[in-house]
C-alpha cells in the first residue's frame, strides 16, 4: 500500500507451461477498483516475491524469483520500469521480505536461504565518479572531481559539466592531464579499445573521493600503466576553460 493509503499494489502470475511473466496490479482503495494499466514483467521474470513501496510513494520494488533473481523498480506515476537489479545466482535467492531505511537510500532484502541472509540493495545508485589529474612522470595532482553520478543507458554519452563538480570552474595550462573514473558497480562503465602501452593507468582505491595526490613512490597511490584507451573526452574553451567531460558507457 502507498504511504497515503490510497492505492494497494498486488503481484500475481498464472502457473502455466510455458511460464507466463507476472503482473503487478493497482487497486484504488476508495472504491476498491482496478486501475489500468497493469505492469507486466519481462519474459524471463516470473513468480513474483515481496513488494515494498518507497516511503515517499515514488516507486515500488518488486522481487522476481527468476534465474537469476531480480529486483524490479517501478515508477508509481506512470507504472513503468525504471530499473532492474540482478542478484548473484545461487547465493541470493528466495527473497522473503523487503524493507526501506528511513532515508530511502537502501532497501534490506531478507533471503530464505540456509543460513538466512539480509541483502543491502540500493534502489537509486550513483556509483560513478569522474576526476581530472595534472600529470608528471612520477606524480599526479587532483584538479577537479565530480559528485557521484547515476549510470544512464548503455550506448549513450554521459555528460558531466565542470560546474557540477569541485571546483565549479577550471582553467588549464598546457600540459599532461589524466581523465580519471571510478565506479562502485559490478558492470563495466566506460567502453574502451586497445591502445598503446602507457596510454592508460590503473590504481586500486576505495570508492569515494579521489586522492588529492598520486605518487609513483608511494605504495598506497602508485599506479600501473596499461594500454587501455577509455571512451572519455573533455570539451574545453580555449579562453574560458573546461566546460564538461563525457564518458561512453
Amino acid at each position: 500500500m502507498d504511504p497515503a493509503g490510497n492505492t494497494l499494489y498486488a503481484a500475481g502470475y498464472f502457473n502455466t507451461i510455458p511460464v507466463e511473466p507476472f503482473v503487478v496490479d493497482r487497486f484504488r482503495l476508495s472504491d476498491f477498483t482496478l486501475v489500468a494499466p497493469a505492469f507486466k514483467a519481462g519474459l524471463d521474470e516470473y513468480a513474483p516475491g515481496p513488494i515494498a513501496v518507497d516511503p515517499n510513494g515514488g516507486f515500488l520494488l518488486v522481487a522476481s524469483h527468476s534465474l537469476p533473481a531480480k529486483i524490479i523498480k517501478i515508477d508509481t506515476q506512470n507504472f513503468t520500469r525504471v530499473g532492474t537489479g540482478a542478484l548473484r545466482p545461487n547465493t541470493e535467492q528466495g527473497m522473503s521480505s523487503i524493507l526501506f531505511d528511513a532515508n530511502r537510500q537502501y532497501a534490506f532484502v531478507g533471503m530464505g536461504t540456509s543460513p538466512g541472509r539480509i541483502l543491502t540493495f540500493e534502489p537509486s545508485p550513483k556509483p560513478l565518479r569522474l576526476g581530472l589529474y595534472g600529470m608528471t612522470s612520477s606524480d599526479a595532482t587532483l584538479l577537479w572531481q565530480s559528485p557521484p553520478r547515476a549510470l544512464t543507458e548503455a550506448g549513450q554519452w554521459l555528460t558531466v559539466g565542470v560546474s557540477e563538480g569541485t571546483p565549479s570552474s577550471l582553467n588549464l595550462l598546457p600540459g599532461d592531464y589524466a581523465l580519471a573514473w571510478q565506479a562502485d558497480a559490478d558492470e563495466s562503465v566506460p567502453s574502451f579499445a586497445p591502445g598503446s602501452p602507457g596510454e592508460g593507468i590503473r590504481l586500486p582505491i576505495a570508492n569515494g573521493a579521489f586522492p588529492a595526490r598520486l605518487s609513483a613512490h608511494d605504495a598506497a597511490t602508485s599506479w600501473t600503466s596499461t594500454s587501455s584507451r577509455w571512451s572519455t573526452y573533455i570539451d574545453y574553451d580555449a579562453v574560458s576553460g573546461a566546460r564538461d567531460w563525457k564518458v561512453w558507457k
